[in-house]
């Protein structure tokens, strides 16, 4: 066996970038270690409580457990591996390896979940807790919280971002090809970051948060400078969304297959445009999201298909008596259940989608005013201005000026 060393085969000035651009795109701390667990990078992102862990003897140790936990976890699994370190915080390994050799690993997170736990939990104990340190303590509550779905959403980006670096060794990158910029780096691991979120959501059945995720990569997709690398960028997230089709109902794959290769003629005859793009790569993941849907045996009808029912309606006219009677229970029951899953009442989430599809249309199409009102569920052009204004602080006029003005 050849024993390697990390620098001779991985570009750590590289990897640095690349860790701090993903590191900063995410939000996540973020740091590097090779095979023996030693640390290759400096660290990236840091919260100041592991800041402060770390530079403690005793618990530097476990955080040292912790990494070589879920370095070796990583590269057993094949795949992220997510954890709890000793103190509780969320992290993501991924192993580095060329061909069966492992390398190192990459590992990121330092963030508190809010929205469900990791089980099996795996945690190292302390028997010198960090909690009688007051002021730990208070770096602790210092720390974000962060849903589930975006941790893995980031574990995604890092298993795709480790792959493309153990799969051009540094023997074979051409010694001419100039850096990335950082902001470069930090905008396409912005990307990258987005399409995970849009298949987590889509896997997960929730179609507002894929919506919602497919609106933001597809602003980020359309800040890349040229529009050869616009196309290029969306149709990765279309290919995702086709593979996700085609893995959970294999007999419509053809259908959405011709209409992908249609689209992409006609985006290669008049050019690519934003709205447009919007509503094709929408209609994706609304054919994910209702594949997962049919997959559920037996189909239950709850406040999630609900969400995804007004999600898909959402310029239609379903009260919360229709809903109610749709779900078989009571309006004051269905009022009181919405709001405590999803925080927020019926009526709101209703009028945060219609405001989400009209800043689209005002940002992206020269539709006028009055039909956009229209075409968002508002009879009066006057009660959708005073909406628009009590959501977004601005006039409809007066957002499209701004985004028109960037």
């Amino acid at each position: 066996m050849v024993d390697f060393v990390f620098s001779d085969v991985v570009d750590v000035n590289r990897l640095q970038r690349l860790q701090a651009s993903f590191a900063e795109a995410t939000e996540l701390g973020a740091i590097a270690v090779d095979a023996r667990g030693v640390p290759v990078t400096a660290t990236s992102h840091f919260t100041e409580f592991c800041k402060r862990m770390r530079a403690d003897p005793i618990h530097s140790r476990l955080c040292r457990l912790c990494d070589a936990h879920g370095s070796c976890q990583a590269v057993i699994n094949g795949r992220p591996y997510v954890y709890k370190c000793h103190a509780g915080l969320a992290d993501i390994s991924v192993a580095l390896q060329v061909g069966q050799v492992y390398l190192g690993a990459v590992l990121c997170g330092q963030v508190r979940l809010i929205d469900r736990q990791l089980d099996p939990i795996w945690q190292v104990s302390s028997d010198e807790p960090w909690q009688s340190d007051r002021s730990l303590a208070e770096l602790y509550e210092d720390i974000p919280g962060v849903r589930f779905s975006k941790l893995m959403g980031a574990a995604d980006a890092l298993y795709e971002l480790s792959r493309e670096i153990s799969e051009r060794p540094l023997a074979e990158r051409p010694a001419s090809s100039p850096p990335s910029t950082s902001r470069e780096a930090a905008h396409m691991a912005n990307i990258q970051l987005g399409i995970s979120l849009v298949v987590r959501a889509c896997l997960a059945g929730e179609l507002p948060e894929a919506m919602d995720a497919t609106t933001d990569v597809m602003d980020a997709i359309w800040r890349i400078p040229t529009s050869k690398d616009q196309i290029t960028a969306t149709r990765n997230l279309q290919d995702r969304l086709l593979a996700l089709i085609a893995e959970l109902a294999s007999g419509e794959v053809a259908g959405h297959s011709k209409v992908v290769l249609e689209h992409r003629a006609a985006v290669a005859a008049r050019g690519s445009q934003r709205y447009t793009e919007q509503l094709f790569v929408e209609r994706l993941v609304d054919a994910v999201v209702t594949a997962v849907e049919a997959s559920h045996s037996p189909v239950r009808v709850t406040l999630r298909t609900l969400a995804n029912k007004m999600t898909r309606q959402w310029d239609g006219e379903l009260t919360l008596e229709k809903a109610a009677e749709w779900l078989a229970v009571s309006p004051s029951y269905l009022s009181r259940s919405f709001k405590a899953q999803f925080g927020e009442t019926f009526a709101a989430f209703r009028v945060r989608r219609r405001i989400a599809r009209a800043k689209l249309l005002l940002a992206y199409t020269t539709t006028p005013i009055g039909q956009i009102a229209s075409q968002a569920g508002f009879n009066r052009a006057g009660y959708f201005a005073k909406v628009f204004r009590a959501a977004t602080g601005v006039t409809p006029m007066a957002f499209r000026a701004a985004v028109s003005n960037r």
